[in-house]
């Protein structure tokens, strides 16, 4: 492993190869905290990893070597800000493959004039992505409205009335999720649970703007501004009725989220 191979020098032997070791076993344990991102407990591993040099250079060649590094490492680099780790950070920003990724470095960075820059021109590219994803003309004909949205990030529930027993959830549920930063901007998602051979069995559906998709329901696939004829259809097909959508997480708020619901719905009623 590069990180290893960098922090243990081969000079090294004897006890003071081992206390090295043990000090590279002890820093990679603390890169795969399982803390949540923005913890305080997680905060405070990634802030004394940046004040070791020796942590810092393993970690900048295990960047530069990596096509997909560990978001801990990135942080590391980006509380460190020096040009020695900006210039280990700069080639995945440029990339651009996974900018809500590196978006969320903002919580750690350490505010330089070189962090600021990256994290201000990803956080462009993104509004730029957003603004020019299919995601926003297709909601703005949904809603019937020429208003500018500057965030569009949103899911809904679609589950059935019906359920296989008293203590348990719906027999049919799923999840719309419209993401306007997201090449794979929609994607739709339903899932039967079956209980009729004695047996705990999950079949599903799932479909969208690329990525993974199944069909074990035997529903079949189709545009985005077909779903409301295919939830129709679906219902028909998988004989129960759809509940008004329980959970609607996300940027679409108010009548514009009543507006959105009624258009996937109405169909079905």
């Amino acid at each position: 492993m590069i990180f290893l191979r960098e922090f243990v020098s081969a000079s090294l032997a004897g006890d003071a190869l081992r206390a090295q070791w043990e000090r590279a076993l002890l820093a990679l344990l603390d890169l795969q905290t399982t803390y949540a991102w923005g913890s305080t407990q997680r905060r405070q591993k990634l802030q004394a990893l940046a004040k070791s040099p020796d942590v810092v250079r393993a970690v900048q060649a295990a960047v530069v070597a990596s096509a997909n590094p560990p978001m801990d490492m990135l942080a590391v680099l980006s509380i460190d800000a020096s040009d020695a780790s900006l210039d280990a950070l700069l080639p995945h920003f440029a990339h651009g493959t996974e900018l809500e990724r590196l978006q969320r470095l903002a919580t750690h960075a350490t505010r330089t004039p070189g962090m600021e820059a990256l994290l201000s021109g990803t956080t462009n590219r993104l509004e730029t992505r957003a603004r020019q994803s299919p995601a926003v003309a297709f909601v703005q004909r949904v809603l019937g409205s020429t208003e500018p949205l500057s965030r569009l990030d949103f899911s809904l529930t679609i589950t059935s009335v019906e359920a296989p027993g008293r203590n348990s959830g719906p027999t049919i549920q799923g999840r719309l999720a419209i993401d306007a930063s997201d090449d794979e901007w929609w994607h739709l998602h339903l899932s039967r649970v079956d209980f009729s051979a004695g047996t705990f069995e999950v079949e599903s559906t799932s479909f969208g703007a690329g990525g993974p998709s199944e069909d074990r329901l035997h529903l079949g696939h189709c545009a985005l501004e077909d779903v409301p004829q295919w939830l129709s259809k679906a219902r028909r097909t998988l004989n129960v009725h759809w509940a008004e959508p329980t959970v609607f997480r996300g940027s679409l708020r108010g009548k514009k989220r009543d507006v959105f619901s009624e258009w996937l719905f109405s169909p079905s009623r």
